[in-house]
């Protein structure tokens, strides 16, 4: 039986370990192969007030994003899937320190006072279904004015010391806008090796969209429009698979309603209709105080919950019958903020391949292992790079990962159509799923379909002028659609 893509990157890091013997350097790879067999591992990237702590608590369901007098947030924090509640302090040679913690109303509070000298990340288990497949982890917000947190978070995506490898399999870009910084951050992530060039590890969000146009009632169709207008920018397109609008506020609150604000909100809903319209003009107006039944605090309360888009999308629901529960509205309010697509962009892109993610993170490290390894060790370091290179050379998947760049990208030049097949034909499904099949397709039907798909490849790369990038994708389709036809056989 043929290793798989997990099992040759676990040779490797065992072979290096080997090499390397009590070299210090041995640990690093020893937690890079740890790492292999657990789970895929998100991180949430953007700038300050992006939204990243809201997007993590509508992911999970829950309000835990950690504060602790706004230290927490200085700090990458592992969200990961425990049996049971735990807050730990990583010192930066490895050790572990146990944290006090609370449940607050809002947030998980942590008390970083009980840590020995400097952190170099937070990790937090907690019993949640949603981390029982990837582990979420929070980063501080690029563009602080703090050195400190500024080389903590270089660090760890990578961008500015070549000794470190990015600790992430996958990234989720938070912007409220195509900051100039943002596609700095993007494009510094991606070399132009086979591995680490693809942007299919990476999505972008448009974030707080509910705040676009003044949250006016269209505001999450205008903020889909500037989506769309993003994601077909060529830069951008070289970094990251889509770009989706997505009002994290009103997942969040979706997720964690609760029936007293609703009742708060039917009581807005049966004021004077001629008197709403004028209390939702703005968030001032909403918090004039003669103006509708509610005290300041709950209003208050119902502004930083659900916004004033939030509100007024809310308070239609209700007037039109199709929020007047708590379960309703959430379900109405989670269904607004595009969280739905964002989950599926992450099983599609992440989840779908989590194990061809973990590989090609764990190649990285391993480059940089022996890049550290090279003075103290010059003979290991040359073994694990020929390690790196022949995993790479007879990973087909890896290579399904650079046709879906050359194909998202529009660096191979493909049509609209062969960029869907190829979406499709990468996308981890059954060989029935990725022929675009029914799926009782039978084995004949099947290897019928990929045999000509196999030709027709072969004949769009026989083209005289056809460039290089349009050669390798049509190179590597073919591979892909023979080995599907391989497969029927061996069934």
């Amino acid at each position: 039986m043929t290793p798989t893509l997990i099992g040759r990157v676990d040779a490797a890091c065992t072979r290096a370990m080997d090499e390397l013997g009590d070299n210090i350097i041995a640990d690093d790879i020893r937690r890079i192969r740890e790492g292999l067999h657990q789970p895929l591992r998100v991180a949430i990237v953007g700038r300050i007030k992006a939204g990243k702590s809201t997007l993590l608590n509508a992911l999970l369901g829950e309000r835990i994003a950690a504060t602790d007098a706004g230290e927490c947030t200085r700090y990458v924090c592992h969200y990961r899937h425990g049996l049971s509640y735990e807050v730990e302090a990583v010192m930066p040679g490895g050790a572990r320190v146990s944290l006090p913690f609370r449940r607050g109303e809002d947030t998980l509070e942590i008390g970083l006072e009980a840590a020995p000298g400097g952190i170099d990340r937070l990790e937090v288990a907690w019993p949640s279904s949603a981390l029982a497949r990837m582990t979420i982890i929070d980063t501080p917000g690029m563009g602080s004015t703090s050195e400190e947190v500024r080389v903590r978070i270089a660090s760890f995506l990578g961008g500015e010391d070549e000794r470190f490898a990015p600790e992430a399999d996958a990234v989720v870009f938070l912007m409220r806008h195509l900051h100039r910084t943002d596609l700095e951050l993007m494009e510094s992530l991606y070399d132009q090796s086979v591995v680490s060039a693809s942007p299919v590890n990476a999505v972008a969000v448009l974030s707080r969209a509910d705040e676009v146009c003044a949250a006016r009632p269209d505001a999450m169709e205008a903020a889909r429009r500037i989506a769309d207008r993003y994601a077909a920018d060529p830069q951008l397109r070289g970094a990251v698979a889509d770009v989706i609008p997505m009002a994290g506020l009103l997942a969040e609150t979706g997720a964690t309603l609760r029936e007293s604000e609703v009742a708060w909100l039917r009581q807005l809903a049966e004021m004077d209709k001629a008197e709403l319209p004028a209390l939702l003009l703005s968030v001032d107006r909403f918090r004039q105080a003669e103006l509708g039944p509610l005290t300041g605090e709950v209003r208050e309360i119902l502004l930083r919950r659900l916004g004033l888009f939030g509100v007024r999308f809310a308070l239609q629901e209700i007037s039109e019958r199709r929020g007047e529960t708590a379960v309703a509205l959430a379900r109405a309010l989670i269904q607004v903020s595009g969280i739905a697509r964002l989950q599926a962009l992450i099983d599609e892109y992440f989840a779908s391949r989590a194990g061809h993610l973990k590989a090609r993170s764990a190649l990285l490290q391993l480059r940089s292992a022996a890049r550290s390894a090279e003075e103290t060790s010059p003979g290991a370091a040359r073994s694990i790079r020929t390690s790196i290179e022949m995993v790479e050379a007879s990973a087909h998947e890896l290579a399904e990962l650079r046709l879906l760049h050359l194909a998202l990208t529009g660096a191979a030049g493909l049509s609209e159509d062969e960029v869907v097949e190829i979406r499709r034909l990468v996308s981890g499904r059954p060989a029935a799923g990725r022929l675009d099949l029914p799926e009782d397709a039978t084995k004949e039907a099947q290897g019928q379909a990929a045999l000509e798909r196999v030709e027709r490849w072969r004949q769009r790369a026989a083209h005289p002028l056809a460039p290089r990038d349009l050669m390798t994708a049509c190179e590597i389709a073919t591979r892909s659609y023979e080995g599907i036809y391989a497969g029927t056989l061996a069934e």
